[in-house]
């Protein structure tokens, strides 16, 4: 459902704002949605900070597996 992705992707960009970190199992298990839900939504989120919200980007630290939201250096 479509409604529930953009839901989803909401959430998660909220918590980025805030500065938090997210967790791809955190969100999946509390949105009751499936990974490839958060992929889109991860995905989504992506392609509104290219066009919109140049100066930031949305990273992936694989060490922790987690996602935060971080200013693009120059």
């Amino acid at each position: 459902m479509k409604t529930k992705r953009i839901l989803v992707a909401l959430f998660i960009y909220e918590q980025l704002l805030k500065g938090e970190k997210v967790k791809k199992d955190e969100v999946t298990d509390s949105m009751e949605v499936s990974s490839a839900t958060f992929k889109r939504a991860m995905s989504d989120i992506r392609c509104y900070l290219i066009e919109y919200q140049q100066e930031k980007e949305l990273n992936y630290i694989k060490k922790e597996n987690l996602y935060e939201l971080t200013e693009v250096q120059i």
